[in-house]
């Protein structure tokens, strides 16, 4: 389970995801009200399903031994597992030679129909766009990691 404020690597292409379709709404829309704009966000499809392979892999695989790593999810995240395992399974019947974590990375990687979140989650990560907060934490996370103390 990832820690608050873990920023994973493929953070800054789901936030330029989330910018494009931003963008195209605002372009679209007379009056923008922050709800009405995040409902509609998260309803757009987006360029992938933004999990790590890794954590599909071991959802996936608890699924798959009858276990219920969704009991506890929220909806969004809940749906978005459900559409993964979905994906995995027509693949893995389609391709039965292919290894399971090159199918989960096919799934993972290839677009998926909407953003699993929910729409004031999709505008609170805007607003951290828009005030510059993942450069700063990023850059943070960088000079710490090079060994520097602050």
């Amino acid at each position: 389970m990832k820690y608050f404020g873990c920023i994973l690597e493929f953070t800054s292409l789901r936030n330029q995801d989330i910018m494009r379709a931003y963008r195209y709404l605002v372009s679209s829309m007379q009056v923008i009200k922050a709800e009405e704009l995040g409902k509609r966000l998260v309803e757009l499809p987006s360029a992938r399903f933004w999990i790590s392979e890794e954590r599909a892999a071991v959802v996936i695989s608890q699924i798959m031994r009858g276990k219920d790593p969704l009991a506890m999810m929220r909806p969004a995240k809940r749906e978005m597992f459900l559409e993964i395992f979905r994906r995995y399974s027509y693949l893995s019947r389609k391709m039965p030679s292919a290894k399971p974590l090159d199918i989960v990375e096919a799934v993972i990687n290839s677009p998926a129909p909407k953003f699993y979140l929910a729409p004031r989650t999709a505008i609170e990560i805007i607003y951290k766009i828009k005030s510059g907060f993942y450069e700063r934490y990023c850059k943070q996370a960088r000079y710490k990691r090079n060994g520097n103390s602050e």
